[in-house]
């Protein structure tokens, strides 16, 4: 309708300028619902990572398992990024540093004591 209004009112340059304040305006909002619908998905990738590391993960206490599946549950993402803080880096970070010490290797014996035995 606003084309139609500004192709009859007889001036083609009001016309054009009206048609790109409307594709302006409204190309902002589809990237703005773009750019929003991309982060919700995100955020339901972790949420699934989340809960999939959780129901995977050996906890000492059988309560910790089921109190951390019912917060990442019920507060969705942001459940997810407690338990990444909380539960999955520090644990991370305590499987590098023991993969990282390493045991005293034995001194190898030399050829001819192989040899000769």
């Amino acid at each position: 309708m606003v084309f139609q209004l500004a192709t009859t009112s007889g001036s083609s340059a009001a016309g054009a300028g009206i048609a790109a304040l409307f594709a302006g305006v409204y190309g902002g909002i589809l990237l703005f619902y773009c750019v929003i619908g991309i982060f919700a998905l995100l955020g339901f990738i972790g949420w699934i990572l989340a809960l999939v590391d959780c129901l995977k993960r050996e906890f000492p206490v059988h309560n910790d398992k089921v109190m951390w599946i019912l917060v990442i549950a019920l507060t969705g993402w942001i459940g997810a990024i407690i338990y990444y803080f909380v539960v999955y880096r520090p644990a991370k970070k305590a499987e590098k540093l023991s993969n990282t010490i390493q045991t005293p290797v034995e001194k190898p014996t030399s050829v001819k004591s192989v040899q000769k035995k």
